[in-house]
Formats: C-alpha cells, sequence, structure tokens
C-alpha cells in the first residue's frame, strides 16, 4: 500500500501488510539494510518498523506491519496494523 504525503516532507509511504511468516520483515530488510527481530507470539512487543529508502529516484518511508490474519483486530499486532491502515498519517 502506497500513501501519499500529508507531512509537506514530499516523501510518500509505503505500508508493508500481510499475513504473518509470509516475508513483510525479509523484503524491508533487503530494501532498507535493517535487520528486524521477527516473533508472532503472544506477549511480543508489538511494533511498528520505519526506514527510508529510494526506488527509481524517489524517496519513501517504508513501514513493516506486525503480520495479521484479520483486519478485524482480535490482538494487539492485528490492531496495530489496522489502525495504520486507517489513520489519517503514519507518522509518529
Amino acid at each position: 500500500m502506497i500513501k501519499s504525503d500529508r507531512t509537506g516532507t514530499g516523501i510518500k509511504t509505503i505500508v508493508l501488510v500481510g499475513n504473518p511468516n509470509v516475508g513483510k520483515s525479509v523484503i524491508f530488510g533487503l530494501l532498507t539494510g535493517r535487520y528486524v527481530t521477527v516473533s508472532n507470539y503472544p506477549g511480543t512487543t508489538v511494533e511498528l518498523s520505519r526506514g527510508n529508502i529510494t526506488l527509481r529516484g524517489e524517496r519513501f518511508l517504508l513501514i513493516d506491519t506486525p503480520g495479521v490474519n484479520s483486519l478485524i483486530p482480535m490482538s494487539e499486532d492485528e490492531r496495530v496494523t489496522r489502525d495504520i491502515l486507517l489513520q489519517e498519517s503514519p507518522y509518529t
């Protein structure tokens, strides 16, 4: 998902969204050069990972989200991902 720039910085946002264990964090790591700790079990801290990338000369903010099975949140990780998709701006 690509969100348009709403911060006035001129940088668009790409949000990686999908089911758990499909490789979102691997793609994030390859594009940003940043390693992301991956785990998906109860009690794990759920956070978004952010990194800046350049594709074809254009700058983007890349956001890696926790894996979700539904956008009707039943867990904290699903709530975090749903919220980033519904927010006006993912910059927090």
